[in-house]
């Protein structure tokens, strides 16, 4: 059975039509340039110059022709992948902030970031705990058939952050509520989907049917992921308790963990998770299956 989602990737229209229901996710999308002289006062705020984020912004762009250079040289068609400034990741990623920000997860806001973060960072978006006010979590979106590719990403994080202790930062972070401009320490997730999760969400966005999704299988199965992350990195911690250096990343990543199991309560994850919907979910999603194995093995 076809429906409107289908083909997205070979229909710049429907690209199109998706980009205007979500023109407000890339409205809230922090522009570099207006964060000249933020953070004054601080230990930061010389990054704030207007040479520094010149330079940021001369990052972008040179690394965007690079991406788009390699894959004419390996003769990849960046336009069937890409269009209208759309990837699948992002079309997947701006979806899935238009839901939380519209009662996907109660109490939550997701903004996307910078391309400077997008690119230099990999984190995509962060999540705002609203009570909390501040952020809580990033995520790396990642669209693929491939357990590799979120292996490797996981890989990645666990190497250079995890076991260094280290927690990502977003130079370009403007607060949803305060408007306040500053970086931000936000530990990272990596949230995996598929081509068919993006045609079912097209589907409902393109017939006007966005309200659906917040209780579609895939909202569950980002909390069961970023848990998995997140009770691996925990016990990985509970191995370094005589190394003070940990205290910090082990504090945030329990603070995170206290509103995850307070976000299962007020969604009824534990019910939902033994549904049939759910299940068939699990079954077919290759993201779930390669967090587990890597979470496992850790």
């Amino acid at each position: 059975m076809k429906y409107a989602g289908e083909g997205i990737l070979n229909s710049v229209e429907k690209q199109i039509a998706l980009a205007r229901k979500l023109e407000d996710v890339y409205k809230n999308r922090p522009d570099p340039r207006n964060f000249i002289g933020a953070m004054s006062g601080t230990k930061r705020e010389n990054e704030y110059s207007a040479e520094e984020i010149e330079k940021d912004i001369s990052y972008v762009e040179n690394t965007k022709a690079s991406i788009e250079k390699s894959n004419k040289e390996k003769g990849i068609d960046t336009l069937a992948i890409l269009e209208s400034g759309f990837s699948l990741s992002e079309m997947m990623q701006a979806m899935i902030i238009d839901r939380i920000n519209k009662g996907m997860f109660p109490g939550f806001k997701a903004v996307m970031t910078s391309e400077r973060d997008d690119l230099k960072v990999g984190i995509d978006a962060v999540l705002k705990k609203k009570e909390l006010g501040y952020l809580g979590a990033s995520f790396d979106f990642t669209i693929t058939a491939s357990k590799t590719n979120i292996q490797d990403k996981l890989e990645k994080n666990w190497n250079f952050n995890i076991e260094r202790h280290i927690i990502p930062t977003v130079k370009y972070f403007e607060d949803p509520d305060t408007h306040e401009k500053r970086s931000l320490l936000v530990p990272k997730f990596i949230i995996g989907g598929s081509k068919k999760d993006i045609e079912f969400f097209t589907d409902k966005y393109l017939n006007d049917k966005a309200d659906e999704l917040n209780d579609h299988p895939f909202k569950h199965m980002m909390i069961k992921q970023i848990d998995m992350q997140l009770d691996s990195a925990i016990k990985f911690f509970e191995t370094k308790k005589d190394d003070r250096s940990f205290d910090f990343i082990k504090k945030e990543y329990m603070e995170i963990k206290s509103f995850i199991e307070k976000l299962k309560e007020d969604v009824h994850y534990q019910e939902y998770v033994k549904s049939k919907d759910f299940m068939e979910a699990k079954k077919d999603g290759v993201a779930f299956k390669a967090i587990k194995e890597f979470c496992d093995e850790k």
